[in-house]
């Protein structure tokens, strides 16, 4: 006789998150301090190209909220998701189905490459898509 479980039928998960957007008229970009550089890479679980950027060149910037006319003075405009994909492999689906903690699951997979939802924020404010802030707000912070 066959049994089958979920872990057997389960392809791969999809989470997703809408931060909003920045407003393109009044986007205003800094250069962080190194307090927040050194959060920024805590909360995305290590170094990160463009982090090591913002320590070495004075010239990069993150972006941040200001406000104008054009969005209500709010310094946001539209939403962008944010988003993380667990595809389920044999290893772990027999993760799964040996009763592994959703915790181990979550520590396996990010070691195996997964990018979570706060990296995936993380990236999209680094790009200048939207600011830290939007981030924690609908990530929290890790």
């Amino acid at each position: 006789m066959l049994c089958f479980t979920f872990g057997d039928a389960l392809a791969g998960v999809r989470a997703q998150r809408l931060a909003r957007g920045l407003c393109p008229k009044c986007v205003e970009h800094y250069h962080p301090e190194r307090r927040e550089v050194d959060e920024l890479e805590k909360m995305y679980g290590g170094p990160h190209p463009k982090t090591q950027a913002l320590r070495d060149d004075p010239g990069a910037m993150l972006p941040r909220a200001k406000g104008c006319a054009a969005c209500g003075q709010t310094g946001y405009k539209g939403r962008i998701g944010l988003h993380e994909f667990l595809v389920v492999d044999d290893a772990l689906r027999g993760a799964i189905q040996h009763k592994a903690s959703v915790n181990e699951l979550r520590v396996r997979e990010v070691a195996g490459g997964m990018t979570t939802l706060l990296q995936d924020g993380i990236e999209k404010a680094l790009d200048g898509l939207t600011d830290l802030r939007q981030v924690t707000a609908v990530c929290g912070k890790g």
